[in-house]
């Protein structure tokens, strides 16, 4: 297959599918979402809290800043979760807001200091 004879294909196939595109993306993004927050218990490891949308991915052993420098951003880190699960799912638990939040400025969740 050639290259197409329009230097400008490429930016006109994107700006008439853009909604296609993006809404793609987003779907892909929510499904392994989601498919880690399955592998991790769908709820918070310190307080069982469930509600999706309030859940974030902690790595146990504080490394997080330095592996999503690996991961060139944070947002891969659902694929990586899911595609590394046999070998690293000890590396990672499911915390709330709260009890992210709670670790990381405190060095542990906030109902366990008292």
């Amino acid at each position: 297959m050639g290259k197409p004879k329009d230097p400008d294909y490429f930016k006109k196939y994107y700006q008439a599918h853009k909604a296609d595109m993006k809404s793609n993306v987003l779907k892909g993004y929510r499904q392994h979402k989601l498919e880690a927050y399955r592998l991790l218990g769908n709820s918070c490891s310190c307080c069982g809290f469930s509600e999706i949308s309030c859940l974030q991915i902690d790595h146990k052993y504080d490394d997080g800043n330095v592996h999503r420098r690996e991961l060139n951003g944070g947002s891969k880190i659902y694929r990586y979760v899911i595609t590394n699960w046999d070998k690293e799912k000890d590396r990672f638990q499911l915390l709330c807001g709260n009890c992210h939040n709670s670790k990381t400025q405190l060095g542990q969740c906030y109902h366990k200091l008292f």
